[in-house]
């Protein structure tokens, strides 16, 4: 019994390592891609397709407007929601939806779309006042969960529309031109200092989320301890399943869900919301209290295999279920990618483009809060077919 134990246990290890090394391939043949699209951008900066267009100032100003207002309500009427202003750290958000499910959805969810929104008018704003305004609205959007991740999604959006929008561009055509330029030199060190700033904040959240917030030791010792963090963050999962055997209560998991564990699991946002009914309590949560008797709504974000192999009761079917949906979202995250790339005249398109394509990385660690995300990509298109509509009817007016 135990050497079947202990030979399962390296099946899971093994196809694990295999479904890393998959990502890693996917994610490599996906910065490929953008290179290329950029390589053929730049020697053809005249195609149509490949030239920025910006949008108005009014049209920005409206947006700023909007967003400015809405953030302005919810700190009035909804104050909870700014969870970094609250004691625990990266779990305060995690306290909150459980006792304001509805709104931290709705919000949130609306918050996320104005996110997108944001950042692309930022890139296509040509006026420098709104687009200060712009990154400092991104910058509190993206804090505002207090999550950690937040502020990482930040620098890692800023640089992918800095790779679409900036490269091909009149601005930047040769790397001699852009050594000498005194704008990239401070836009340069900006960046760094915005890095560090951001590594300060993840590590003061992470301080806050376990009461080492006065230990004045661990608060100087930024650096080392945040490289700590990243590292602990990126295997905790692996600890919990791998290291105190998690893996072997997958089978009872899956049991639980029943027939259609699968529908149920995946679906469980909508039906929670619609219903009240759904799956007792998420992976993460549930190995925390099975494991370490906690009663706490927060826990790890397994990967995709592992939420497959739960949801299946076996790591073989979890791992082959994980590489075809791997290959799917491959799928859709070069679309996603070559729409962003094409740069469509609509910046609600683009929006939409981006949060398809953040979902798609999202999903692989966190299931199930993408797909809760879903509804509001779907109101973030309609808005780019109503306002397609309402320009083309402008444009047969003046006709």
């Amino acid at each position: 019994m135990i050497a079947e134990i202990y030979d399962y246990k390296y099946i899971v290890v093994l196809l694990n390592l295999i479904y890393l090394i998959a990502i890693g391939l996917f994610d490599v043949m996906l910065l490929l891609k953008l290179a290329t699209a950029i390589k053929v951008k730049n020697k053809n900066p005249n195609v149509s397709s490949h030239r920025t267009v910006y949008i108005k100032p009014s049209h920005a100003k409206v947006i700023l407007f909007i967003s400015t207002f809405f953030l302005l309500f919810l700190f009035f009427y909804k104050r909870f929601l700014f969870a970094v202003l609250l004691p625990g750290g990266s779990d305060a958000i995690t306290y909150i939806n459980e006792e304001k499910k509805i709104d931290v959805w709705f919000f949130y969810g609306i918050l996320h779309i104005m996110y997108y929104l944001i950042l692309v008018s930022f890139f296509l704003c040509k006026v420098p006042f709104l687009k200060i305004l712009f990154a400092l609205l991104a910058t509190i959007l993206s804090v505002m969960s207090g999550k950690k991740s937040g502020i990482i999604s930040f620098i890692s959006a800023m640089f992918l529309f800095y790779l679409i929008f900036s490269y091909g561009s009149e601005k930047l055509v040769s790397l001699k031109k852009l050594a000498i330029k005194k704008s990239m030199v401070l836009k340069v060190v900006l960046g760094i200092l915005f890095i560090y700033a951001s590594i300060c904040f993840a590590h003061f959240q992470f301080l806050k989320t376990t009461n080492e917030i006065e230990d004045s030791s661990l608060v100087m010792n930024i650096l080392p301890n945040f490289l700590k963090l990243v590292y602990s963050s990126s295997t905790a999962y692996l600890e919990q399943l791998i290291v105190y055997g998690g893996y072997q209560y997958a089978f009872e998991y899956s049991d639980k869900l029943g027939l259609f564990g699968l529908v149920k699991y995946f679906f469980n946002p909508f039906t929670k919301f619609v219903f009240g009914e759904g799956i007792e309590k998420g992976i993460g949560p549930y190995l925390c209290s099975t494991l370490f008797g906690y009663l706490t709504p927060h826990g790890v974000n397994p990967t995709l295999l592992f939420e497959l192999f739960f949801i299946f009761g076996d790591i073989v079917m979890g791992f082959i279920a994980s590489l075809i949906l791997l290959v799917l979202i491959f799928y859709v995250q070069n679309v996603a990618l070559f729409n962003l790339i094409k740069r469509n005249d609509n910046a609600y398109y683009l929006a939409f483009s981006y949060g398809i394509l953040t979902s798609t990385f999202a999903f692989r660690n966190d299931t199930l809060n993408t797909i809760r995300g879903i509804p509001f990509l779907i109101v973030l298109l309609g808005v780019y077919f109503i306002s397609k509509t309402l320009r083309k009817r402008r444009i047969l007016s003046n006709v």
